[in-house]
């Protein structure tokens, strides 16, 4: 049976969603709750968006570290491959959603709500990014 050896050697490099071998994918713009850890990272800027050493202004930025890898697809449109293993995603809070008490409980670890974007500027420093929404407040029962 040769068809059933050569089915055998194409699946391992074919993608799959069954089984467990290849997660689940999210796209860009998707609303989503993630389990992290809130860390500060420091990122070259302006002029050159290169180097801090060499001369660019110091950009601190809070990212998302994830406990579990994400895959993501959209990155640059339809056509684009999908991402697998994004572990940091940069935090987008432009309209002040997080207060200074949800920043500090999720030094340890959180679940942020928000969309999945993608980096468009030289200000963003993650391929994919949280912007952050409104936060479901704690149920205590």
């Amino acid at each position: 049976m040769p068809w059933a050896l050569a089915l055998l050697l194409a699946m391992p490099g074919a993608p799959s969603q069954a089984g467990g071998a290849a997660p689940s994918c999210l796209k860009v713009g998707a609303t989503v709750s993630l389990h992290g850890r809130l860390i500060s990272r420091t990122f070259a800027g302006p002029p050159g968006y290169d180097s801090v050493r060499h001369g660019d202004a110091a950009e601190v930025t809070p990212v998302l570290r994830l406990g579990r890898p994400l895959c993501v697809t959209g990155l640059l449109g339809e056509t684009d491959p999908t991402r697998h293993s994004i572990r940091e995603l940069q935090v987008l809070d432009v309209h002040d959603h997080l207060d200074a008490g949800q920043r500090a409980a999720c030094r340890r670890v959180c679940v942020l709500t928000g969309q999945l974007v993608r980096a468009e500027s030289g200000h963003h420093h993650t391929p994919v990014m949280i912007e952050v929404g409104p936060q479901p407040k704690p149920d205590h029962h």
